[in-house]
């Protein structure tokens, strides 16, 4: 496979944890008295969610916006609750990013906006432990995967060139833009085969590590 890549990027939902979006649903419908599909259609399909994650809000307009959108009330605290449900952190794959992080440099990228990201501590604790302050949202660079820009400009932040990184995700149209700007991709589509990769790569440091 060649040398090993300078930075590894994981993608965060279906693969560090499975995520459950039916979960989320049905519990801001429990919470506020909204129908799933009434939330599913104004959050979802008409885009509100994904203008977040390129950006366009902060956290305190996105949960206004929010609000107003489902019409009903519903705290920070409960929209968190809800996110938090639909995340089963994997954590064989989260063991495997504890030991990239010895041979390269270790980062996250997730489509999410800012509300997520500020408390990622709370919501994934497994997340903010592992990648710190490298656990990068969409919202932080104003594009979402798999537009060509979010690659680039995490790439410009990492200081790294696309042919040293490694990018993991479960997403086939989002690993086509990344190939597509030169980064070596991974299809994530179960633990063992990310194992027999990053194994390949020579990246899975396996003396103990400290969890």
């Amino acid at each position: 496979m060649g040398k090993i890549p300078t930075a590894v990027i994981f993608d965060m939902d279906d693969v560090l944890c499975r995520y459950h979006f039916d979960k989320r649903l049905a519990r801001l419908s429990e919470m506020t008295g909204v129908a799933e599909e009434a939330i599913s259609e104004v959050i979802w399909k008409q885009g509100f969610d994904e203008e977040a994650d390129t950006g366009r809000y902060t956290a305190e307009e996105y949960h206004r916006l929010f609000c107003e959108r489902i019409g009903a009330t519903l705290s920070k605290e409960q929209w968190l609750e809800a996110r938090a449900i639909a995340m089963e952190p994997d954590q064989e794959v989260l063991d495997m990013a504890r030991r990239v992080k010895r041979n390269a440099i270790l980062s996250l990228l997730t489509n999410n906006g800012p509300l997520l990201k500020e408390s990622i501590h709370r919501v994934f604790p497994g997340v903010a432990e592992v990648f710190a302050e490298r656990a990068h949202f969409s919202f932080e660079f104003g594009a979402c995967k798999p537009d060509p820009r979010v690659f680039l400009r995490l790439l410009d932040h990492l200081q790294v060139d696309p042919g040293e990184a490694l990018f993991i995700d479960d997403t086939a149209s989002y690993i086509e833009g990344a190939t597509k700007e030169g980064l070596l991709t991974h299809h994530f589509q179960s633990a063992w085969q990310l194992r027999a990769v990053l194994e390949e790569y020579g990246l899975l440091d396996y003396s103990p590590v400290d969890k």
